[in-house]
């Protein structure tokens, strides 16, 4: 019975949360226009992908660290496309909660 009980408690919940995310995705989808978010913010960038550089490096104790200048280009390539989509996303962020207050 106690049991029955606190299934249906963690159910109605549920669906509580599953209802007001629903309705948040319909707002953020509500917002996008479709077009590409270009990342204008060339600090971020750079900041982002000086940050992912130093994440991406193979460290000294590594099997990779001996040949890290054959991985380099990668490693070059890896951190610019995270850094982009870092401070893309941010923007996107942004934008969706100024329309959120605008409203």
């Amino acid at each position: 019975m106690l049991i029955a009980h606190s299934r249906s408690i963690a159910f109605d919940d549920l669906n509580i949360a599953r209802t007001v995310a629903e309705s948040r995705l319909h707002e953020a989808l509500a917002v996008e226009t479709g077009q590409p978010v270009y990342t204008q913010n060339y600090a971020d960038l750079e900041r982002e992908k000086s940050h992912w550089l130093t994440a991406y490096q193979p460290s000294f104790g590594s099997k990779m660290a001996s040949s890290k200048s054959q991985y380099q280009e990668e490693i070059q390539i890896m951190a610019t496309v995270r850094a982009y989509y870092q401070v893309a996303h941010k923007v996107l962020f942004l934008k969706y909660l100024l329309v959120l207050v605008l409203r």
